[in-house]
């Protein structure tokens, strides 16, 4: 009993703190994101050298699900990491886990980890039902600044838009699912980055061209072929918009040449522009193969735009810059 009390002695307490600020860096960048977060409420000192490691998480989301739960989640090297008052689950995303957590503790929770990640607000905030000016005031501290808003719910109002935009000044990426209603109109003249409407069925021509996002992604349109084919005459004899989409992408389409009629194409010229269109989104960098694609030129300008009919889908890139780098581990289409 002597000797293994004399043993215990021996041996030393491994301080993680007390090691050099690089190596303990080093040391953090090896756990995963619950031990880190689990290390900041040892006290104080933990939680500030832990900020002050400027760990790096890919995305930040506050998600209000179906069925009135809230979850957090965090992205960090790969993995998804989830808190809420729900049940531990398997995800459906490869290496995602998810914790239960207590409903009373949950916005502290979220405030420790914006804190240890330099942020005021999450990257991205999602909603799969229908949300009031309440929810948005309940958890404005976190979302104030949200870059990027994904609407997942089966219908969507004029209403709940109007609160959007009027309460969230910095969104930059939208994504809707539902169907936007006719009479909501707030989606033209409006600058984002990304815009992407997933069931743009009762879309018109005089929409299509009063967008001024740079990024416009389309799904399940309803839009006739002749009604591209007069979009891209139009463009052609228009003048130079200060905001105008750069990329427009209309997926789900049955294409023919019949959208090309009675249009002045030219066939791709190395020396003009690039082979591949680069498309910067927030979750990668497509590279479009675009050697195939039908340039035109507006008249008012010179502007060089490119037409690619391929799979299903009409794409129309304009060429502020004629030539692209690809990026390095840019998806190739």
């Amino acid at each position: 009993m002597e000797e293994v009390q004399e043993e215990v002695k021996k041996v030393k307490v491994f301080r993680l703190l007390d090691l050099p600020f690089v190596i303990f860096r080093k040391v953090l960048h090896e756990f995963e994101f619950f031990t880190v977060l689990n290390l900041t409420y040892v006290s104080k000192k933990t939680k500030q050298q832990v900020r002050l490691c400027a760990l790096n998480a890919k995305d930040v989301e506050l998600y209000l699900t179906k069925d009135y739960e809230r979850v957090f989640n965090v992205v960090y090297k790969g993995i998804k990491c989830s808190w809420g008052n729900i049940e531990t689950k398997n995800a459906e995303a490869e290496g995602a886990v998810t914790r239960p957590l207590d409903d009373k503790i949950f916005k502290p929770v979220c405030s420790q980890i914006l804190f240890i990640l330099h942020k005021k607000s999450v990257d991205t905030f999602r909603f799969d039902r229908s949300i009031t000016e309440d929810d948005v005031t309940e958890y404005y501290g976190m979302v104030e600044e949200v870059k990027d808003i994904y609407i997942g719910s089966e219908f969507v109002t004029t209403d709940e838009l109007t609160l959007i935009f009027k309460k969230f000044k910095k969104l930059e990426n939208f994504y809707v699912e539902p169907e936007v209603p006719r009479d909501f109109k707030g989606l033209e003249h409006r600058k984002l980055d990304v815009l992407y409407l997933e069931s743009t069925r009762s879309m018109m021509l005089p929409s299509l061209g009063k967008f001024e996002s740079n990024i416009l992604l389309m799904e399940n349109s309803r839009m006739e072929l002749w009604e591209l084919n007069v979009f891209i005459k139009n463009w052609i004899k228009s003048t130079p918009r200060v905001n105008e989409p750069s990329v427009i992408r209309i997926f789900g389409m049955q294409i023919d040449a019949s959208i090309l009629r009675e249009i002045q194409i030219y066939p791709w010229n190395p020396k003009h522009r690039s082979s591949s269109y680069v498309v910067w989104l927030n979750n990668g960098i497509m590279s479009i193969d675009c050697s195939e694609g039908h340039d035109i030129y507006r008249k008012s300008d010179g502007m060089m735009a490119t037409v690619l009919l391929i799979d299903n889908t009409f794409n129309f890139f304009i060429w502020t810059q004629r030539f692209h780098k690809i990026p390095h581990g840019s998806i190739m289409c």
